[in-house]
């Protein structure tokens, strides 16, 4: 019928929302996007600097936080024996402009490495 009569002015509208719709749905898409790949939110890590084992029983850890400026930071901390078990753990919040942190963990037998656990801000 419509290639006899052609098309209704219902049915023009119709398409015509439909489109506004699906490009208004593509654009929001295309912006989240955006957004969430080059405006996300600074990340926060850490790593083992220095690690020396003061005793069987204490180990000094080093850590170099990378984290965002003027902001509160929770990291937890482990010490590791040879066969990756934990023996000693600790948790540390580095404050506003510090980078580092230096932490004695009472160890329940000697370790080997340490291990950041995890890094949050707070």
């Amino acid at each position: 019928m419509d290639d006899r009569y052609g098309r209704s002015k219902r049915a023009k509208r119709d398409r015509r929302i439909a489109i506004w719709v699906g490009g208004g749905i593509g654009a929001a898409l295309i912006v989240w996007i955006f957004v969430t790949v080059f405006l996300s939110p600074f990340k926060t890590s850490a790593e083992v600097a220095v690690f020396k084992a003061d005793s069987s029983m204490s180990a000094t850890v080093t850590i170099n936080v990378t984290k965002p400026l003027e902001s509160k930071v929770l990291c937890g901390v482990s010490v590791l024996n040879g066969t990756g078990g934990s023996v000693g753990s600790k948790q540390v919040v580095v404050d506003l402009y510090a980078t580092t942190a230096k932490l004695t963990i009472t160890t329940t037998e000697p370790g080997t490495e340490g291990h950041v656990d995890f890094c949050h801000v707070i």
